[in-house]
């Protein structure tokens, strides 16, 4: 709701309250002269930026968080708790939450409303709006002017990360430990298939305090892809073992990788809230003050610091760079620059300005569109047996080209390999020739090249069930097939 439809609708008590708020001399008796007069007040230039910044600090710091939260409305009842959150967090009680409201509602800042589930306190679009501009643009002067040496943007990288260790333990049966994680050895493995890989915990990593129930057990990136699987369905642990549901996790990776990036990306949030309640809030602060500048690592630590505490054994300040700031990284929200004189800074990424959109990340989802592009689903098999494989036909194809295919680069083009030792552990998962062939020739743009289809069927021809039986490997790799 705009701010004229907001003083439209508004008793003359109220508008008379806001107009000597703001030393405007207007007949108390003519509505019509008071809106004129407000509403040539507030389209002055800096007449919002001077009210803003002369206000006092309580109030400056209600308003800045309103505009971070981005919400137009709230319930009556919902306000009130919400102000008082943010002055106890930041220590400045000395001022009550009905207190503030009334200093916004004599700024013409906010508006009590009746709506059809009763009062609410709406906050008009427009000057918001232009609060938010005031406010961004302050934050953007200490800023890195000089251009990075190195930058690191991950990108979608988290989701092409999350499809290999589906499709890893959709290939290779997983035993657990005793404690419920995967051994050492497959987590080894996976790293090697990881585009980001990290080093793994110690066998007595000492005290760990999670956020999900699996944190104790991983590094921290693959600890929440794990978690975003389990969570997500994809897979169960029973009496010791992983099971995959292929269709579940077909499911999702049949999204686009950006989709899929902003779906982790969401777990995260709602995961790491139980032990960071501000970290949507200290999102959107983060996502503003770095739109559209570098801004050192320093400057986002001291302006997120009042919304983070200390969690159990982890410090206060590994809180803020372990699992904030590092995990933005890694969800490709946020791009790290390295300076000269060991200066690091960070600034928004692409990925970051769709999911926070123009006024400040919401609930609700980003405006990305989440339909399928029509991009290009077609593999290319070459001469030497490789299989080419965009991330889209990947999404179609992935489970099944792990049964019949080793992979053997995993990057945003994907490239596995026909191999002797494959094509047996197809035969002994029941495919036969014939399949194999259709197969290939559905999913290949070009004809199969001939020199496969020639060993194709000698491999299937001499290997008949000799050295994989069916009954006798019951369709699983054995140790030396995932390792070489």
């Amino acid at each position: 709701m705009r701010f004229m439809e907001c003083l439209n609708q508004s008793d003359m008590s109220q508008l008379i309250h806001i107009a000597k708020n703001h030393d405007i001399k207007a007949p108390t008796y003519s509505k019509n002269a008071i809106l004129q007069e407000l509403l040539s007040k507030f389209s002055e230039p800096d007449y919002l930026k001077e009210r803003v910044s002369q206000s006092e600090i309580s109030l400056q710091t209600v308003i800045r968080e309103l505009v971070i939260s981005g919400r137009d409305r709230y319930a009556k009842d919902e306000l009130s708790p919400f102000i008082r959150r943010i002055l106890s967090t930041l220590q400045m009680e000395k001022n009550t939450s009905q207190d503030v409201i009334l200093a916004l509602n004599t700024e013409g800042l906010l508006f009590e409303m009746q709506s059809t589930y009763g009062k609410v306190y709406i906050f008009p679009e427009d000057l918001w709006k232009k609060i938010h501009h005031i406010l961004t643009s302050e934050r953007r002067c200490s800023t890195l002017s000089q251009i990075p040496l190195i930058i690191r943007d991950d990108g979608t990288t988290i989701a092409r990360d999350a499809a290999a260790l589906l499709f890893f333990c959709a290939k290779n049966p997983q035993r657990l430990t005793t404690d419920g994680s995967l051994y050492k050895r497959s987590q080894q493995q996976l790293m090697q298939l990881f585009e980001i890989s990290e080093e793994l915990l110690p066998d007595r990593p000492g005290w760990r305090f999670g956020f999900h129930s699996h944190y104790r057990n991983y590094p921290e990136r693959l600890a929440i892809l794990y978690e975003f699987w389990s969570k997500s369905g994809v897979w169960k642990e029973c009496n010791g073992e992983l099971h995959v549901e292929e269709g579940v996790g077909q499911a999702l990776l049949m999204i686009k990788e950006e989709k899929r990036t902003e779906l982790i990306f969401r777990f995260y949030m709602q995961v790491y809230r139980s032990a960071i309640p501000h970290l949507f809030r200290i999102i959107n602060k983060i996502g503003e003050m770095t739109r559209e500048s570098w801004v050192p690592e320093e400057q986002i630590e001291q302006e997120i610091a009042p919304w983070v505490a200390d969690y159990f054994y982890e410090s206060k300040e590994n809180m803020i760079k372990q699992h904030i700031i590092y995990m933005l990284i890694f969800l490709g929200f946020l791009k790290q620059g390295e300076f000269g004189d060991s200066i690091i800074g960070y600034q928004l990424s692409n990925l970051g300005e769709c999911w926070l959109g123009p006024h400040g990340f919401t609930e609700q989802g980003s405006s990305m569109d989440s339909s399928e592009e029509s991009e290009d689903h077609y593999v290319t098999i070459t001469p030497d047996f490789s299989i080419i494989v965009p991330s889209r036909a990947e999404s179609l194809y992935g489970f099944t080209l792990q049964k019949i295919a080793k992979l053997v680069k995993n990057q945003r083009v994907r490239i596995f390999q026909l191999t002797r030792g494959s094509i047996r552990h197809a035969l002994a998962c029941g495919w036969t020739k014939d399949q194999l062939v259709a197969f290939l020739r559905q999913i290949s743009r070009e004809p199969i090249p001939t020199n496969i289809e020639i060993l194709l069927s000698e491999w299937c021809e001499s290997d008949k069930q000799k050295e994989f039986s069916k009954e006798g490997n019951h369709g699983g790799f054995r140790e030396y097939d995932v390792i070489n």
